[in-house]
């Protein structure tokens, strides 16, 4: 799963945002790196985030 998830951009320590998602359990849209991702619910279950002034005060901002 982690791969997969590298594959499409998702990476640790990188910046999400989440653009939209369905009620009804479609897929979840995400921008990672100015790169546009339909994911999954099962696979969105996989991605642990963290807001902005969370990763800002532990210091583990790395933007790459």
């Amino acid at each position: 799963m982690r791969a997969r998830l590298e594959n499409m951009g998702l990476r640790p320590g990188k910046s999400v945002t989440k653009l939209s998602s369905m009620p009804s359990g479609g897929p979840i849209m995400v921008e990672c790196g100015g790169t546009r991702v339909a994911l999954g619910r099962g696979i969105a279950q996989h991605v642990r985030v963290r807001g902005a002034s969370q990763r800002s005060e532990s210091g583990t901002d790395r933007d790459e």
